[in-house]
């Protein structure tokens, strides 16, 4: 079972491109975990990133402003992960929810601040790329 600390690490190393949406990043990270447990899980991972002042929690949408990027911001959007994914069990996918903002490209992101692309890329040269991918595929 993955740790929330190892899932931290796994978060920091596939934003090496900058940014992501936490849906595609449970896509990526969390295939085979069971949907009760992964949105506890991500929570802690991404609650100790912007503690560590390592990324920042963004929700966007086209009707409304980017939240600001602030450790504050970022901790009010996690609490409210349950109500921003959702995972559909006849594909196996998690998903954005789109609450009823009268906006329908509402999403939450996770990006990093600039300690987080140091760490990201330290990561990366001390495990390589999708570390986690290669061990389970061996």
């Amino acid at each position: 079972m993955i740790t929330s600390d190892e899932l931290a690490l796994r978060l920091l190393a596939e934003l090496e491109e900058d940014a992501d949406t936490v849906p595609a990043m449970m896509n990526t990270l969390l295939r085979g975990v069971a949907a009760p447990v992964a949105i506890p899980l991500t929570k802690r991972a991404l609650q100790s990133l912007v503690q560590d002042n390592l990324a920042w929690v963004i929700e966007f949408g086209r009707a409304a402003a980017a939240s600001s990027k602030s450790r504050e911001a970022s901790l009010a959007a996690i609490d409210k992960l349950d109500d921003l994914v959702t995972f559909n069990s006849e594909t196996g996918w998690w998903d954005g929810k789109y609450p009823a903002r009268g906006d329908d490209n509402w999403i939450t992101e996770i990006a990093l601040t600039p300690l987080g692309r140091e760490r990201c890329y330290a990561i990366l040269k001390e495990r390589g790329y999708r570390w986690w991918a290669q061990k389970n595929s061996t």
